[in-house]
């Protein structure tokens, strides 16, 4: 029974699995579908701040939500 089951599972928030310098690709919002890099992270907030990577976009802090990124490539 999946109910019964439910209890134990965690829910991770995706914030855990970002760290700085990351490259993520935009999946909500009017940014949809550009890539960018991770420049701050606030946890408790839960807020990136980024930087669009694509040409024509300056290079202006966006800050985002965690969920509307989706990692693409971890930092070296």
């Amino acid at each position: 029974d999946v109910s019964a089951m439910e209890r134990f599972l965690v829910t991770k928030p995706v914030i855990e699995d970002l760290h700085l310098d990351d490259l993520v690709e935009v999946v909500g919002g009017p940014f949809r579908g550009l890539r960018a890099r991770i420049t701050h992270m606030d946890r408790e907030k839960e807020e990136l701040t980024i930087e669009l990577l694509e040409e024509g976009f300056a290079t202006l802090p966006i800050t985002v939500h965690p969920d509307y990124v989706k990692l693409v490539e971890k930092a070296r």
